[in-house]
């Protein structure tokens, strides 16, 4: 079986294998999950879920949701957001992560481009949605446990 490449998340492979994630997605299966959920995915998501799989992708973040139960990401997103015009979470955005600790809601505009930027929205910061990454694969190389992975690696390279 050849090894798809991977123009945003290439990175992500190496990690993959590390943290044992071994039930990847193929292209088919990404095309049935965008099916059901009515949307097309940028190609730097479609990569997460074609590395990670259904279920890891959907926990990369503090998601206070279980696959596949993004409709209730999106509605709990919804609700957060409902008093803020400047925030608007229509059929041009996806939520991927929600988090009611915060609480807080990430997602990404369907319309804007391969690699889109992420957004936020967390109450602690008074209720204010801002771009914390000009690009998904930026994002994800931001997150703890991504950066925890890198500083694991730097330390056995120097054994």
């Amino acid at each position: 079986m050849e090894t798809p490449e991977y123009l945003y998340l290439d990175f992500l492979r190496e990690c993959a294998v590390y943290l044992e994630y071994d039930d990847p997605c193929t292209e088919e299966q990404v095309d049935e999950l965008e099916q059901s959920l009515g949307v097309k995915f940028p190609t730097a998501y479609r990569e997460l879920v074609m590395i990670f799989g259904k279920y890891s992708s959907f926990t990369i973040a503090e998601n206070s949701f279980e696959y596949p139960d993004y409709q209730g990401m999106r509605d709990a997103a919804m609700e957060m957001t409902a008093e803020d015009e400047q925030v608007n979470i229509d059929e041009h955005i996806f939520v991927f992560n929600f988090d009611f600790h915060g609480p807080s809601a990430s997602w990404f505009p369907l319309n804007e481009g391969d690699d889109p930027p992420v957004y936020e929205y967390a109450s602690i910061n008074e209720g204010v949605g801002y771009k914390v990454a000009e690009h998904f694969s930026e994002y994800i190389r931001m997150l703890p446990w991504y950066q925890g992975f890198l500083s694991i690696k730097e330390r056995r390279a120097k054994k």
